[in-house]
């Protein structure tokens, strides 16, 4: 297992309607299917119900309060599909978006990736054949918050 900032990327493929009404009863309470998996692993694993780490609800609410409709669901299709700290070119993330909020993909950078960015919740970075979008857990956001 990878001890790095940015963690491990795990996917699991679920055929059983109880545990797909269960994640989606889940995704409910913790914000994102990410979010109710890392909650899952950690009671079922670890036994820490606490999720003292996180609180989800409520350190979602708190780092998107403020920000505009689309841009909170922007950013929770953004955080679903690629997890914390994880990178996405960022046409295919304007895409993603775009699909999901019915905001014109051409919208979708003033609109969603803008106050995004400025929020502290994800960072665009230009490589060398592509521009990057890296979702930040929402706790980067109000880390960025107290620091200023």
């Amino acid at each position: 297992m990878s001890t790095e900032p940015s963690g491990t990327r795990v996917a699991a493929r679920v055929r059983d309607d109880d545990l797909l009404d269960a994640l989606d009863d889940a995704v409910e309470e913790h914000g994102s299917k990410s979010e109710a998996m890392r909650h899952a692993l950690r009671t079922a694993f670890i036994g820490d119900e606490s999720d003292s780490d996180r609180d989800s609800d409520e350190v979602m609410s708190a780092a998107l309060a403020g920000l505009p409709p689309t841009a909170q669901s922007g950013y929770k299709t953004l955080r679903e599909a690629t997890g914390d700290d994880q990178m996405v070119e960022v046409g295919a993330a304007k895409a993603m978006v775009a699909s999901e909020t019915n905001v014109p993909s051409d919208s979708v950078r003033s609109m969603v990736l803008s106050p995004l960015k400025k929020a502290g919740l994800i960072a665009v970075t230009p490589h060398i054949r592509a521009v990057f979008v890296t979702v930040h857990p929402p706790t980067a956001a109000l880390d960025d918050e107290v620091s200023r």
